[in-house]
């Protein structure tokens, strides 16, 4: 925009300038929408698809990555939480806890949803992360994103040696969800490691 004002005083042409200033900012400020704010149920949320890939080490730790298809519908969502078990039951022994231990959380989206990822609470039995976008963040999502996060657990695999009716074996013990939070479409889990599979239960 071009503004032209007369030179006989200088306050008629301030007085225009700010005039068309004003205007302009106006104008501008018109065209800009606000930012979409998270909104809706996140239980309402559908998980499409979730491709999970173990990888078993020969020191027993195991790699996770886990490939969600999330879908937040028609709101605007700015992630998801993600629950992990740290402590469990021992069958065989009440009075004792088994432990999982979680480390090197990533995460990236190939859909070009805000991917950030945190420990929002690590108290009593349950890990739960945080991944997506923070609380108050403009940077919604709407309909499918995907999300791939990664992390390392220890203490997943029994060392199963003299009890009774059962071959010495190393076994992992490990489950994708302990309850799911969302509707889940479709999962499918691969698992490698250092060793030959002789048994397998889900």
């Amino acid at each position: 925009m071009t503004v032209t004002t007369e030179r006989r005083g200088s306050t008629p042409g301030r007085v225009l300038l700010a005039a068309a200033t004003t205007a302009v900012l106006i104008l501008l400020f018109a065209l800009i929408a606000p930012p979409a704010r998270a909104d809706g149920d996140p239980s309402q949320d559908v998980i499409r698809g979730l491709t999970v890939e173990y990888r078993l080490d020969d020191t027993g730790a195991l790699f996770v990555t886990e490939t969600f298809e999330w879908d937040f519908g028609n709101r605007n969502g700015l992630g998801f939480y993600r629950s992990l078990v740290q402590r469990m039951g021992w069958a065989p022994d009440t009075s004792k806890s088994r432990l999982l231990r979680y480390s090197d959380f990533a995460v990236s989206s190939p859909s070009g949803a805000p991917a950030e990822v945190w420990v929002e609470n690590s108290y009593g039995t349950t890990l739960t992360l945080a991944v997506g976008a923070p609380d108050g963040s403009s940077e919604t999502r709407t309909g499918v994103q995907t999300y791939v996060l990664t992390y390392v657990v220890e203490g997943a695999v029994n060392a199963i040696r003299a009890q009774e009716g059962v071959n010495d074996q190393d076994e992992l013990f490990y489950n994708v969800f302990s309850e799911a939070p969302n509707v889940v479409d479709r999962v499918d889990v691969t698992v490698t490691g250092p060793a030959e599979v002789v048994d397998v239960a889900c």
